[in-house]
């Protein structure tokens, strides 16, 4: 799993299992995001950022023209930057961003 990149030094840090992070006091921002259907600030969707993983529950606590900043609402795998994220309320796509 990549849980770091560093862009100018050319260098990726990668592990045999992902970082969990706990939801006390955690955000992820995204930013380059590109939606299908309006969100609004206390929106619950769900989010996805590697492949295999199960989408969770979150809440948009910030949002504007290309930038969202969400708050998981359970444990999740700890996402390098650059990663993307995937948007969906229930099984249907609703957007993504790239995590900053």
């Amino acid at each position: 799993f990549v849980v770091d990149r560093d862009i100018d030094n050319n260098t990726l840090t990668i592990d045999s299992k992902p970082r969990k992070e706990s939801v006390d006091d955690c955000t992820v921002s995204l930013h380059s995001v590109v939606l299908r259907h309006k969100l609004e600030v206390g929106d619950h969707i769900e989010a996805q950022f590697r492949y295999r993983q199960h989408p969770f529950m979150v809440t948009i606590t910030e949002i504007n023209n290309s930038t969202m900043v969400i708050r998981p609402k359970e444990s999740f795998e700890l996402p390098a930057s650059g990663q993307s994220c995937v948007l969906y309320t229930s099984t249907c796509c609703i957007g993504g961003g790239v995590i900053s």
